[in-house]
């Protein structure tokens, strides 16, 4: 069995008493089966957590941060040298709002 290293971060939203909404984000391309951003929930009542699938496909999302209301969602993507912006939507969704080229070329 190959172990591959998958989550790089983490960052969590609460839904409502109970239930949170995380996003992890992880490498993709290469022998990663990840898209980009995965959505899970954990049920504090029950401990219960679950993979909902991915929220944004995205190229190796390396860092993930929401704002203080908790209603965007901020991504840096290695894999496209960009960060990404998304609204936190019903049901923990991430829809775009956009994305823009990073580059350390101070020119």
């Amino acid at each position: 069995m190959k172990l591959i290293p998958l989550l790089l971060s983490a960052t969590a939203l609460q839904c409502h008493a109970g239930l949170h909404h995380l996003y992890a984000g992880s490498y993709t391309g290469g022998d990663s089966a990840s898209k980009g951003i995965t959505h899970l929930t954990f049920d504090s009542d029950s401990g219960a957590l679950t993979v909902k699938g991915t929220a944004a496909e995205a190229g190796s999302p390396s860092f993930l941060i929401v704002n203080k209301d908790v209603k965007n969602l901020y991504s840096v993507n290695e894999g496209t040298a960009g960060v990404t912006a998304y609204l936190v939507v019903e049901g923990g969704k991430l829809q775009l709002q956009n994305s823009l080229p990073v580059s350390d070329d101070a020119g």
